[in-house]
C-alpha cells in the first residue's frame, strides 16, 4: 500500500518495529522503492530491565514527534496497534495530525470476550480517530453488530469501506491448474489461529471422504500453508486420523513463491467462522484461481455462488461434499475462473484503488485545520 501511494505523488513514510532489538532504542531510516521507511529498535521484553516497555515507549513517541515535524506528516494511517495507536492519538492533539485507522478484522472483539474490562478502552480508541477505514462493507456490518453485542457505543467521526487490493499478474503468473485429471490438489494458505480461522473442518472433511473410499493419495492432495498457535493442533488431529499420505502442512512460504504454489493447484480453500476480506482469497481470484470458501460474512457477499467462486456451509460434510464435487469435474471451475479474475481487478485494481485513498485522506483532512495532503 505505501509503494502505490508514492507513485500516487504523495510523501510516504513507513514506521515499522524492527524485531532484532537494540540494548538502546534507536531509529535506523532507509528508502525501499520510493517510501521512507523508519524502523524502530526496541529494547526486547526483559524481566531484569525494570520498566523496559515504558523506556521505548519513550523513545518512540521521541522519534515519533521527530518525524512529524520534520517531514510535515499531516496524515498518519495505521491498525489498531495498542501503542502506535495511543501514540498517533498523541500526536494528533499536539500536532493535528488527522488519525485513519484500518480496521481489517475482530480481534478486538475476541479480545473482549476473554476481557470485557478492555471494552471501554477499544470503545474509547475506536472513537477517537479521525475515520475509521473498514476493507470490506460485510466487516463493516459485522463489526457494528459485534459492537451491540457488547453494548459498546462506537460513534467514530467518519468512516468509509475500501481496500488495497491485490497484484495484477502478468500472463505468465495466470492459473494453470495442477493438469492432472482425475486429480484435485487443493490449497488452503493462512494462519493457523485460535479464533476465525477452521482449517480443522478441512482436516475432518478429508477424513470423511477417506472413509467413504472417495479420495487417496492417488486422486487427492491438500497442501495446508501456514504459522500460528493452532498449527500444532492441527497437525495433531491429521496424525490422529492417520492423513499423513493425504495431508500436508508447510510454514509460510515466500510471496513468490506463494503464487507460485496458487498457480498449479487447483483450488483455494478457506474455511473460517468470519474474515475480513481474505487477502489470498482476492490475490487468487486476481490470478483466475477458483475459490472455495465459507458462507460467512463479508465473504458471501464477495463470492457470488458459481460465478466468481464456491460458498459452502461451515460443517466436514458439507466440505467434504464440496471437494468431491471438484474432484469428479473441473468443469465448474473452469466456468468461474474469467469472472472471478474480472470481478478482482475491477474492484481490487491496487492502482486505481490507491488513487481512491489518497482521495480520502484528502477529504478527512480537509476537515481538519490544515488543508492539503503532503505531495512530494
Amino acid at each position: 500500500m505505501a509503494e502505490m501511494l508514492s507513485q500516487e505523488e504523495c510523501e510516504v513514510v513507513y514506521l515499522t518495529f524492527d524485531s532484532r532489538g537494540s540494548f538502546f532504542p534507536r531509529l535506523e531510516q532507509n528508502v525501499l522503492n520510493g517510501v521512507t521507511v523508519f524502523s524502530f529498535r526496541f529494547i526486547p521484553f526483559n524481566s531484569k530491565i525494570k520498566k523496559s516497555d515504558r523506556i521505548n515507549n519513550l523513545f518512540l513517541w521521541f522519534f515519533l514527534k521527530k518525524i512529524i515535524k520534520k517531514l510535515k506528516i499531516n496524515v498518519s494511517y495505521t491498525y489498531y496497534d495498542n501503542v502506535a495507536l495511543s501514540l498517533l492519538l498523541r500526536a494528533k492533539r499536539k500536532f493535528s495530525v488527522s488519525v485513519i485507522m484500518r480496521m481489517a478484522g475482530l480481534r478486538w472483539y475476541e479480545e473482549v470476550l476473554q476481557q470485557p474490562e478492555k471494552k471501554q478502552f477499544y470503545e474509547d480508541l475506536f472513537n477517537a480517530v479521525d475515520s475509521l477505514n473498514f476493507i470490506s462493507e460485510g466487516l463493516r456490518r459485522l463489526c457494528w453488530q459485534r459492537a451491540s453485542e457488547q453494548d459498546m457505543i462506537l460513534m467514530p467521526p467518519d468512516e468509509f469501506v475500501l481496500e488495497i487490493g491485490a497484484p495484477l499478474f502478468d500472463a505468465d503468473s495466470v492459473w494453470k491448474g495442477s493438469g492432472r485429471p482425475g486429480f484435485l490438489q487443493a490449497v488452503t494458505a493462512t494462519r493457523f489461529s485460535a479464533y476465525q480461522k477452521r482449517q480443522d473442518l478441512l482436516v475432518y472433511a478429508v477424513a470423511l471422504l477417506r472413509d467413504q473410499g472417495k479420495v487417496s493419495a492417488k486422486n487427492f492432495n491438500l497442501l495446508m500453508v501456514g504459522e500460528g498457535s493452532e498449527r500444532e493442533r492441527i497437525q495433531q488431529i491429521v496424525n490422529e486420523y492417520k492423513l499423513d499420505d493425504l495431508i500436508t502442512i508447510k510454514p509460510f512460504l515466500p510471496q513468490i513463491e506463494l503464487w507460485k504454489c496458487l498457480k498449479t493447484a487447483d483450488l483455494l480453500c478457506h474455511p473460517c467462522e468470519y474474515e475480513g476480506l481474505g487477502k489470498i482469497i482476492v490475490e487468487s481470484m486476481m490470478m483466475g484461481m477458483p475459490v472455495l470458501v465459507s458462507r460467512v460474512p463479508p465473504l458471501d457477499d464477495l463470492i457470488q455462488e458459481e460465478t466468481t467462486g464456491f460458498l459452502v456451509e461451515n460443517t466436514p460434510e458439507d466440505w467434504a461434499t464440496e471437494l468431491f464435487r471438484h474432484l469428479r469435474t473441473d468443469d465448474d471451475r473452469k466456468k468461474v475462473s474469467r469472472p472471478a479474475q474480472e470481478y478482482a481487478r475491477r474492484y481490487y485494481d491496487p492502482r486505481h484503488n490507491a488513487r481512491c485513498y489518497v482521495q480520502e485522506f484528502q477529504r478527512i483532512r480537509d476537515a481538519s485545520p490544515a488543508t492539503s495532503v503532503t505531495r512530494k
